[in-house]
């Protein structure tokens, strides 16, 4: 079961143990801001504050599977 959680708004800056991240209201994830160097993870759950996942696959997506529940599609197409 998913949390309750304070309601992000889309773009606001989040900090986490120290470490910046944006909340994407379409995706409802949290994203590294540092997209084009290599960072792992670039997402974390905005529910739990995880940053590991199970990946599945759906028709064109690739989802994240976050063991609080939450399920978050990082690739589309």
């Amino acid at each position: 079961m998913i949390k309750e959680r304070v309601k992000y708004e889309d773009d606001e800056t989040v900090y986490i143990d120290g470490k910046k991240w944006f909340y994407s209201e379409h995706y409802d994830y949290l994203e590294s801001p540092k997209r084009d160097e290599e960072v792992a993870p670039a997402i974390c759950c905005p529910h739990c504050e995880r940053v590991e996942f199970s990946i599945s696959y759906g028709t064109y997506r690739c989802i994240a599977n976050c063991s609080c529940g939450h399920k978050m599609v990082i690739y589309e197409g």
